[in-house]
């Protein structure tokens, strides 16, 4: 599993803008529209995200049908 299919979104930034960044990546992936860096058979992506002290997130996204 690739940790970070797109490079740059570890570098410090509001959480806000870097969760919302990590999950419009996700959903790329998973449609297979991440165009130059998509990874082949994507079917669940995890975007994890802790800063600010205060926020932490774990989302977890798949396809429909996977793991059924």
């Amino acid at each position: 599993m690739p940790p970070q299919a797109k490079p740059g979104l570890t570098r410090y930034q509001p959480g806000g803008p870097t969760g919302t960044a990590m999950l419009h990546e996700a959903v790329l992936q998973l449609r297979g529209e991440a165009t130059g860096r998509q990874v082949d058979g994507a079917k669940v992506a995890l975007a994890h995200l802790v800063g600010g002290g205060s926020i932490a997130t774990v989302n977890l996204l798949g396809v429909e049908g996977v793991g059924t």
